[in-house]
């Protein structure tokens, strides 16, 4: 009876009757109008509606729901073109989006009549559709294995596609996010302005974001925390719909790496000027310190002038420790280092510590028997313990606990990759927390800063972390801070453990009185005030000197001087010519002995090649009485070795 309806039907629509056949084939088939619209449908199309082909029931137009497939919209305008008789027929191959690798083939061809027969023919077991399946598999693969996040939405604002790297970012599910809009993984304060920029990307295809060219912007997470991210977006249109495909790179642990480095270039050039400083100073002080002694040996101590030289020889002591501070921060001091035990510094170090922080703050250590052994100067890691007791003690005004520790940890690779300055390997840590006040992320970020502090005026130089950050650095370790306000800080300092056994070191001998001498020296100094000190204090103690105030002009001296020269002392950093240089051209004309003084070692050290630990050096300040002693050895040796050959 239905088959006999619809062949009435076929010879109404303006098919014969032997045309009328067709809908009883198996191959689903509908007659439309001149407007597209379904007219009847065979039993083979109503068969399939709803399933793999895009079909729609009698009465609808179907190009209206060709339109609503994803590439669907060239389907419809062939056919919309055999409507208005543009062309007999026209067919083409769709792939269906109501399910994944369901592909049709359709054919539309003009009627008799006004009618358009169409057919739709499953090709989904075909080569062709089989290798298009394949492709868009193999796309997905890829997607799914890309680095970055990747999210697709619609013209109308929701999100279809959101791959795994896009799930790890963001800390949802697909699931979770497709079918929402993109609004919800940015900031409310940037929605309404990236919402108008992908409507005019969708308008004008350009945008300042476009593929291979990052916009940094910021995204929020599934728990609300916000991050920097990198994005680019591109567009493509569809079946007359516009898709966008946003790119986006979680950028928050390079910005904190970023961070870093720039805070470290900045403490860096910090500690290039005030390591100029502390030289430039300590001339000054080197002068100040030996005149003051010199008019207090030459009035007596019983001189009423006598308390005031005192009182100004405290003061210059106190200029001499800021400047020791700030060549500490500037990593350019000389120093002795050698293979230590950080438990046995910290467990020397507890009696005083707690004298040091008050009876209101409770002192508790924990040194684990296995601590292992660093290498540094024991003096300067006493120094970082003590700055740092007394920074917890003065974030305790109320009173709290003062936590030591010491102890072994094994640095991996995902702990350096956020922390520049840290190295892979096996670290001895010594960890100083406190119950104080605790520090803003604010602070945080500047407390190894030169002459910044938080404390009242007069109450502190702001050296005294930098100094630690110094000697650490130059120790070839790291400090890592944790601060919560209101709860308290742990600052862990984190050295590289030695294997070898500590050493033991000898107390130093009782001085003995400055030696003279009576034999030639040639002073090389740029300083005119440090330059006739020396003179003067080594003339006193019997030698004769000859002077320069540069190094070409010490050559010159030399050679006119035609009686032999015992001894060059000479400062390191001279305009013209580096002492090195000219200790060099000196000793290959007339060999002789060489001490090297300066008031740091950075350009010593890195650009003029004098090891501290294997020739003859002295810093400045200094007493000459040090000096003294130091050239009665230098002269003393070379003499031995002149016998000796």
């Amino acid at each position: 009876m239905a088959e006999g309806v619809n062949r009435e039907g076929a010879a109404r629509a303006g098919f014969g009757e032997h045309d009328a056949l067709v809908v009883g084939l198996p191959t689903p088939c509908a007659l439309l109008d001149a407007d597209g619209r379904i007219e009847f449908t065979n039993a083979a199309w109503n068969a399939r509606q709803g399933t793999h082909l895009p079909l729609a029931p009698a009465g609808r137009n179907v190009l209206d729901a060709l339109t609503g497939f994803a590439g669907g919209e060239p389907a419809a305008q062939g056919i919309r073109e055999v409507l208005l008789g543009r062309r007999p027929d026209f067919s083409c191959d769709l792939c269906t989006n109501n399910h994944v690798g369901a592909w049709v083939r359709l054919f539309a061809a003009r009627g008799v009549g006004r009618s358009t027969l169409l057919m739709a023919v499953d090709i989904t077991d075909h080569p062709a559709a089989q290798a298009g399946l394949e492709n868009e598999r193999r796309l997905q693969r890829i997607v799914e294995a890309a680095m970055d996040g990747i999210i697709t939405i619609d013209q109308t604002g929701r999100v279809i596609m959101f791959n795994t790297a896009a799930e790890r970012i963001f800390g949802v599910t697909s699931a979770q996010a497709l079918g929402g809009t993109l609004d919800r993984f940015l900031p409310p304060r940037m929605r309404e302005g990236h919402g108008k920029h992908v409507a005019a990307f969708g308008h004008t295809g350009t945008s300042n974001r476009t593929m291979g060219n990052l916009g940094t912007l910021s995204g929020v997470r599934g728990d609300g925390t916000e991050f920097p991210m990198e994005a680019s977006i591109s567009h493509v249109t569809v079946g007359g719909q516009q898709f966008f495909t946003v790119i986006l790179r979680d950028v928050s642990e390079r910005k904190r790496l970023e961070s870093q480095l720039l805070q470290a270039q900045k403490m860096e050039g910090v500690g290039r000027l005030a390591g100029g400083v502390a030289h430039d100073f300590n001339n000054l002080l080197m002068a100040i310190f030996n005149y003051l002694a010199l008019a207090s040996r030459r009035l007596g101590p019983d001189h009423p002038v006598t308390p005031s030289l005192t009182q100004a020889n405290q003061a210059a002591q106190k200029a001499a420790d800021l400047t020791r501070q700030l060549l500490t921060f500037a990593r350019k001091q000389v120093v002795a280092p050698r293979v230590l035990s950080v438990r046995d510094v910290a467990a020397g170090l507890t009696p005083m510590l707690q004298r040091l922080i008050g009876e209101d703050v409770t002192l508790r250590t924990v040194f684990k028997e296995d601590t292992g052994n660093v290498r540094a100067d024991p003096a300067q890691l006493e120094q970082v313990l003590v700055n740092l007791a007394i920074n917890a003690r003065d974030a305790m005004p109320h009173g709290g606990t003062l936590t030591i520790e010491t102890y072994n940890e094994v640095l991996d690779e995902s702990y350096c990759r956020t922390r520049i300055e840290a190295v892979m390997g096996e670290h001895v840590v010594l960890a100083v927390t406190d119950t104080g006040t605790g520090m803003s992320p604010e602070v945080q970020a500047r407390i190894f800063e030169p002459f910044f502090t938080t404390k009242p005026v007069g109450k502190g130089t702001g050296l005294g972390l930098a100094t630690c950050h110094g000697i650490v650095k130059q120790c070839g370790g790291h400090i890592g801070v944790y601060s919560e306000v209101g709860r308290g800080t742990a600052i862990r300092v984190y050295l590289q453990r030695v294997n070898s056994e500590a050493s033991k070191h000898a107390a130093p001998a009782a001085p003995k009185p400055a030696p003279g001498g009576s034999e030639t020296v040639l002073l090389a100094e740029d300083s005119a005030l440090v330059r006739e000190l020396i003179a003067d204090e080594l003339r006193t103690a019997g030698y004769h000197v000859l002077t320069a105030e540069s190094g070409p002009n010490a050559l010159r001296v030399a050679a006119a001087y035609d009686r032999p020269i015992h001894l060059l002392l000479t400062d390191v950093v001279m305009p013209e010519m580096s002492g090195v240089q000219l200790a060099q051209e000196l000793t290959a004309q007339r060999p002789m002995p060489v001490i090297y003084m300066s008031g740091y070692t950075e350009e010593t050290i890195e650009h003029h090649g004098v090891d501290p630990e294997r020739v003859p050096f002295i810093a400045k300040p200094c007493m000459t009485e040090t000096l003294l002693h130091m050239i009665n050895q230098v002269l003393r040796k070379a003499s031995q070795s002149s016998h000796a050959r």
